[in-house]
């Protein structure tokens, strides 16, 4: 998988993802530290990598936005010092939903890492304007 890890992401599950042989670029390392959202998610989509942050609810809002459709996100909605615990604990299901998308035409996804469960949300393609961009919902 090749990633790109936000601002907020714990040094350690950086170096996790990476000993798990995963192509790992650290935001720091490519932009500036006051970088904005946006300008990440773009960055994320040129390089087909998938944003790792807690910052859910900024990337959230992108991910349905028409510009970002190409966006995938693995977003943690638990404490920090638990983070690598919980991506030990779903990393398996996580790699399986990359590879899934590297099939689709359509490879956007967005993935939470929640307290107690992970919810992968896939995209549809929309068939009309009134439908959410995020449609196929799974929790585990």
């Amino acid at each position: 998988m090749r990633l790109l890890i936000d601002n907020c992401v714990p040094d350690q599950l950086m170096a996790y993802f990476t000993a798990r042989g995963h192509d790992v670029t650290h935001v720091r390392d490519c932009l500036p530290l006051e970088t904005t959202d946006p300008t990440i998610a773009k960055l994320s989509i040129e390089l087909g990598s998938v944003v790792v942050t807690w910052n859910r609810r900024h990337f959230k809002r992108l991910a349905d936005r028409a510009h970002y459709s190409a966006l995938r996100l693995l977003l943690f909605d638990c404490p920090e010092s638990k983070g690598q615990r919980k991506a030990e604990a779903f990393i398996d299901l996580i790699e399986f939903e990359f590879e899934q998308s590297e099939r689709r035409s359509d490879k956007r996804f967005v993935i939470e890492v929640q307290d107690s469960s992970l919810r992968i949300e896939r995209s549809l393609r929309p068939e009309s304007p009134r439908r959410k961009a995020y449609g196929n919902s799974h929790t585990i």
